[in-house]
């Protein structure tokens, strides 16, 4: 301790001027009166020393020290004030209202980016539910714009419930894109290479609406689905209407991944005169007909499929049976199953009970070859050749 020693908050006289700790030592500090004692005091009272005075505390930034409930720790609430001392009035309050960011001012927001206020102000919207906040085109209210590429009417689908019409002969191959409404409305004759993409739907719409396959020339359907229902057929008027004929001429269609539902009573859902017909992963539903018919000479091969609630036969396999698998047949009124006479293949994991007529019918006529009748848990029975398709 000597006269040129700095003084400093430490209890000693450090530089001899008979004062102990005194206001101007280099490391005092400042305080600030807290008169609400909340623990925050007046920025504008602040003195400096060792020690504060009474009422005064270390820390300012109160900008109310009359009120304790408003300081820099206050949660800010929707009354009119500043109460956390930011500078702000009512800005993210604990007790406001979410709103979300309306940047393209569509009144709808973007549920990714909230804030919290007292009432809606400008640039903010109640509703979160816009999909792209910066074009005011797209909105839960926009109408869909085909083939733009561009979810319009933010339901999470692009280009969806966008139709285009199909009708009459396909002579160049074609892509049945996904996301688009597929209307098949008279007959269209696949002359050529026809792909359903997956996530496509294709809709019969009027009475004369089929596909026809392999009928005047040579043409094949790829259905390449993979998962029961990722490719969806049905009819668009509620009495049922169109159809897929394969005919002689099919060069290798081959179907998998689909629904067939609302078929037309006049006519299968599915009918085939092709050399071969293979469906897999594959639901028919709700018809007012046939499932599934095949001619003398087609064979027909089944995995992983249902037939369900069909008003007419579910499985007519006038040719070969080549297989059906892991397919189950319920809840029909005509027969699950009827036979030809040509040959019979695997059977494996088939399930046929639960239908209006539970038998197994079995065309007249003579074996083409050696055939074994498997158990599947029903009677067969020989039918009438009149109750076969011509």
């Amino acid at each position: 301790m000597h006269p040129a020693q700095l003084e400093q908050c430490n209890g000693i006289d450090d530089n001899c001027d008979g004062i102990v700790d005194s206001d101007d030592s280099f490391n005092a500090t400042a305080w600030y009166i807290d008169g609400d004692g909340d623990g925050f005091g007046d920025d504008d009272s602040a003195v400096v020393a060792c020690v504060g005075p009474a009422s005064f505390g270390p820390i300012g930034g109160d900008c109310n020290d009359d009120a304790a409930a408003i300081n820099r720790d206050a949660d800010e609430i929707c009354d009119d004030i500043d109460n956390n001392c930011n500078d702000l009035v009512d800005d993210a309050p604990v007790d406001g209202d979410t709103y979300f960011s309306d940047v393209d001012g569509d009144t709808y927001g973007d549920f990714d980016n909230p804030t919290t206020a007292c009432m809606l102000g400008a640039g903010v919207s109640v509703d979160g539910t816009d999909c792209d906040d910066y074009d005011a085109a797209v909105s839960p209210i926009a109408d869909e714009v085909c083939g733009n590429g561009i979810d319009d009417d933010c339901n999470g689908g692009i280009d969806d419930e966008c139709a285009i019409d199909h009708c009459g002969p396909v002579l160049t191959s074609e892509l049945w894109a996904a996301g688009w409404i597929h209307r098949v409305t008279c007959l269209v004759d696949v002359r050529t290479t026809v792909i359903v993409e997956e996530g496509a739907q294709v809709v019969f719409a009027g009475p004369d609406a089929e596909i026809r396959v392999g009928d005047t020339a040579p043409g094949r359907l790829l259905v390449p689905g993979t998962t029961v229902g990722s490719i969806e057929f049905g009819a668009e008027d509620a009495i049922g209407s169109g159809g897929m004929y394969f005919g002689a001429q099919d060069t290798g269609s081959v179907l998998s991944g689909f629904t067939i539902t609302g078929s037309d009573p006049d006519r299968p859902a599915i009918e085939s005169d092709a050399e071969w017909l293979d469906l897999s992963s594959c639901a028919i539903e709700d018809g007012f007909g046939d499932a599934v018919i095949t001619h003398d000479g087609s064979a027909l091969s089944m995995h992983d499929c249902t037939v369900t609630g069909m008003l007419g036969h579910a499985v007519v396999a006038g040719g070969e049976l080549a297989a059906l698998t892991d397919t189950t047949i319920s809840s029909n009124l005509g027969r699950p199953l009827s036979l030809g006479v040509e040959d019979l293949g695997n059977l494996g994991g088939t399930s046929l009970t639960g239908n209006w007529v539970d038998l197994i019918a079995v065309r007249g006529g003579t074996v083409a070859s050696d055939m074994t009748w498997p158990n599947l848990g029903l009677p067969y029975e020989v039918a009438a050749e009149s109750m076969w398709p011509a």
